[in-house]
């Protein structure tokens, strides 16, 4: 009886895997056709048109795409990652990010702020 049980769920287990490899399948064939495109035209078509902030952006995000595929790839196949050159280079392109949404961001303007004991005593010297 118990024999029954673990095969009734192995195979549960084999129909979750087969659905979940078919999913994944599926996912993989999208994003080739999205990727299409870009792949079958000229680098300089797409960024011929954008400012260096956006041509930058594009890159930071194609690298950032690539290296995540890459180490989802490797996770997939059950390697070690923690020490594998692919974090190094998603760190580095992270540090990239992050400086373009300096860049990005709104600049704070200094606030201006009245030194009342300074602006008092200005203005006693120079009455007197």
């Amino acid at each position: 009886r118990e024999l029954c049980v673990m095969s009734k769920d192995q195979d549960d287990e084999e129909r979750i895997l087969k659905q979940s490899l078919g999913e994944c399948t599926s996912f993989i064939s999208q994003i080739e056709e999205q990727l299409k495109p870009l792949l079958n035209t000229d680098w300089d078509t797409y960024t011929k048109n954008l400012s260096e902030l956006e041509s930058a952006k594009l890159r930071i995000t194609l690298a950032y795409t690539i290296n995540s595929l890459y180490y989802v790839h490797l996770r997939a196949q059950g390697q070690e990652t923690t020490q594998h050159p692919v974090r190094k280079e998603l760190e580095r392109v992270r540090r990239y990010i992050e400086k373009l949404q300096q860049l990005n961001a709104p600049k704070e303007v200094p606030s201006m702020k009245i030194n009342v004991e300074a602006a008092n005593r200005f203005i006693q010297h120079s009455l007197t």
